[in-house]
């Protein structure tokens, strides 16, 4: 079982310490804060949160003559929504040879044990605003061709998302197991790590070599929690939270969304611009009239990737004039902070950015009856009084992170998005 021991965590114990142990890592989970909290006790006793929701109006009125007939009763139309409880587990092992020498090593204000809380933490929350943005599938990617033989497969479609080409690794880290399925999502191919991913975003390595049959053409790789796993239940595969892409959806991604067939009951779709290309002010217009019109919606926020706000902000440099700020020859090009300390905006809504959103896409959020649905946020497991167990057999002690949740949005009429825009991407792998 892999795990901390004192040559893995031999950079934290070293004679000479700057002031801080830095975190080169990005941690931030952008939307979860969008989302109003649900009632947590109604998660007591069940595994699914479920409510009426109205998806038909009475049309049982009309206007006619003195004394003629008045219309037939209607009634309203509901169909239940059903939100399942999601299960999260992040999992540490630190041997007890690391818990003893970084105590005693001169000048470590930052144990082993609590660094590897605080970053396994971290961790978890960040693949968490990776989950926010996508649709619940859990695809972080695609197989680019069958397997060669090799320990190399190319990789395409980051985030199970259809026609996207450019850095398919986005989402896949070094270390991570991964479970390759069939293209249907209903067997395993086979079950891999990952042990590089190439610059180019297109190509990751593998601990072992891998054939067609283990990887098939557009077969769906997705995160597995061992080597051993053999069925796609064990897998992450549908298994993750709601995310936007989920919410603000018209069936292209979620078309049974909580149990609400959206092909049946429109209601239930967001307003969705296909094939953009040049990104145009008039489009964005048409996304706010549309949900205006159709779901009364008024998006507060745009989300998107850093490339199509500079699709965006090349709209505005025609625009721009270029003043001296004081002296001669000071003129300043770009935008303020570089567009990155504030919020650039379109008719006073913040276009807000993150660097696990779509690619393409723009997303116009109206967040209200946006719901977080917690039974358990995140907590280490302690029940049996101690965050860290023994390890049956060794001298080393494992801890599990644990959370519970899924995300909801039951008016996604309001929202609106826009996709295939053209942009010009910089591949950049975040770890």
């Amino acid at each position: 079982m892999a795990g901390l021991d004192t040559s893995a965590f031999d950079a934290a114990l070293k004679t000479v310490f700057g002031p801080r142990l830095v975190d080169e890592l990005n941690s931030e989970v952008a939307l979860y804060t969008k989302y109003q909290k649900g009632d947590k006790e109604m998660w007591e006793g069940r595994d699914t949160v479920e409510w009426a929701l109205r998806v038909g109006r009475n049309e049982g009125f009309a206007y006619g003559r003195e004394r003629g007939p008045i219309a037939e009763a209607g009634h309203q139309s509901y169909v239940p929504f059903k939100v399942p409880l999601r299960f999260g587990w992040a999992r540490l092992n630190i041997s007890g040879p690391v818990m003893k020498v970084s105590k005693t090593n001169k000048g470590s204000f930052k144990r082993a044990l609590q660094s590897e809380y605080d970053g396994l933490r971290m961790d978890f929350l960040d693949d968490k605003n990776r989950i926010l943005f996508h649709d619940g599938r859990g695809v972080m990617a695609m197989v680019n061709g069958a397997g060669g033989g090799t320990t190399t497969l190319t990789v395409d479609n980051a985030g199970g998302m259809l026609g996207a080409a450019t850095n398919g690794a986005r989402y896949l880290q070094v270390g991570q197991i991964i479970a390759i399925l069939n293209t249907t999502g209903t067997a395993v191919s086979s079950v891999r790590t990952i042990t590089a991913i190439a610059a180019t975003g297109l190509t990751v390595t593998l601990d072992a070599a891998i054939s067609a049959t283990d990887a098939l053409e557009n077969g769906l790789i997705v995160r597995c929690p061992n080597a051993n796993v053999t069925s796609v239940a064990d897998t992450a595969y549908n298994k993750e939270p709601m995310g936007a892409l989920g919410h603000n959806d018209d069936g292209t991604f979620v078309n049974n969304y909580f149990n609400v067939n959206r092909t049946a009951y429109p209601v239930l779709k967001s307003n969705v611009f296909t094939a953009v290309g040049a990104l145009n002010l008039d489009t964005m217009q048409q996304g706010f009239d549309v949900a205006a019109q159709i779901g009364r919606g008024s998006p507060t926020e745009i989300w998107c990737h850093h490339s199509v706000r500079r699709a965006y902000l090349a709209l505005l440099t025609a625009n721009r004039r270029y003043l001296s700020t004081g002296g001669a020859n000071t003129h300043d090009g770009g935008f303020k902070g570089a567009a990155l300390s504030t919020d650039i905006e379109f008719s006073g809504i913040p276009i807000k950015v993150d660097k696990d959103a779509p690619y393409g896409i723009m997303l116009g959020m109206d967040w209200d009856g946006a719901t977080a649905w917690e039974n358990t946020p995140g907590e280490w497991i302690d029940e049996d009084g101690a965050i860290l167990a023994r390890v049956p057999g060794q001298d080393a002690f494992e801890a599990v992170w644990r959370c519970y949740d899924n995300f909801s949005h039951d008016q996604p009429n309001k929202c609106f998005r826009l996709d295939g825009i053209n942009s010009n991407i910089v591949v950049a792998h975040i770890i």
